[in-house]
């Protein structure tokens, strides 16, 4: 058996750190079993978390969703680690981004306070954190949540930091196993473990311009928390919020939202009943300096970046997360 080539990668994150990665691993894998706390999520070339400036050296990457990465970005240097294969010595560091969270990771236990299902499937969930602990985290995070009967898998957070516990929407996944126990099995009192924060889809707090949220189906949970942390920093932010569901009855958040509207004037809200990018078309181009937030299933959401990204949006601009759940 011939031995794969392996290459020196240098990452500047807060620090530099050098790692050893074989040409068959992509750099995001090799940096995350070394316990590098690289930005990730997806780790399919779709939600640009893991997005990167290569300073020297060579990389080939794997296939990965168009709007992801341009042609301009990779021309100028931009890559997705979770998507490079090394082809030499290289040198890679994170883009500018003030605003990027970088909150310590945590593993807390937590309890289970409430469990309800506004529609058949769909779990809004609440766990409180013990009173001597402390999780700081920014809007539109996600944490991993482990429970004894089921795999740890990943959940956007619905709340923002101060609230008192920690909401998630949840949508039951035929198949999936962690859905499948939330579901049928969960009962206020239990114990679960959260590790995080994680994702950089997050509110951009230093950002005073409009916004444009766009959800799909329990999409709805980080953009509900982005929402409610730019109407607490500014209570008269001009706010555009794109909610779409299956049918009416999907739309399981929309008496909250529309009290949330009925307080703050600024904030007008779409709810659709079809494809989530048909309905951020429909709202119009994008005012200047807005800055957008899409959140859903992955091809949602990547038709949705190409309708901004049509109407004259820069991808620097918008902040997506793709997920299932």
């Amino acid at each position: 058996m011939t031995d794969v080539p392996t290459h020196a990668v240098r990452i500047a994150l807060k620090s530099v750190t050098t790692i050893d990665v074989p040409e068959d691993q992509t750099i995001l894998e090799a940096a995350l079993a070394r316990g590098i706390d690289f930005p990730h999520f997806c780790r399919a070339g779709i939600c640009r978390t893991c997005a990167c400036d290569l300073l020297s050296g060579e990389v080939e990457l794997l296939p990965y969703a168009g709007f992801a990465l341009t042609d301009d970005e990779r021309s100028a240097g931009r890559i997705l680690a979770c998507r490079a294969l090394p082809r030499s010595d290289c040198t890679i560091a994170l883009p500018d981004d003030r605003d990027r969270a970088t909150h310590p990771l945590r593993l807390l236990s937590a309890t289970v306070t409430h469990v309800a299902f506004p529609v058949r499937d769909v779990a809004v969930l609440r766990l409180a954190l013990s009173a001597r602990e402390q999780f700081f985290f920014t809007a539109g995070q996600y944490v991993n949540l482990a429970f004894a009967g089921a795999p740890p898998a990943d959940f956007s957070l619905a709340s923002i930091p101060g609230d008192t516990e920690l909401e998630f929407h949840i949508r039951i996944v035929p198949g999936d196993l962690t859905c499948r126990y939330i579901a049928e099995r969960v009962k206020p009192g239990e114990i679960a473990l959260v590790r995080g924060p994680f994702g950089s889809a997050h509110w951009r707090a230093s950002h005073r311009g409009p916004m444009l949220l766009a959800a799909s189906g329990t999409g709805l949970a980080p953009i509900l928390s982005i929402l409610r942390a730019a109407l607490d920093a500014d209570p008269r932010r001009a706010v555009t919020l794109v909610v779409a569901a299956r049918d009416e009855h999907d739309l399981y958040a929309r008496e909250p939202l529309d009290a949330l509207a009925a307080c703050h004037p600024s904030l007008r809200i779409t709810y659709a009943t079809d494809a989530l990018a048909d309905a951020v078309a429909r709202v119009g181009a994008p005012a200047s300096g807005t800055k957008a937030y899409v959140a859903g299933p992955p091809p949602a959401v990547a038709a949705t970046v190409a309708v901004l990204r049509e109407r004259g949006l820069p991808l620097r601009d918008i902040h997506a997360e793709p997920f299932y759940r």
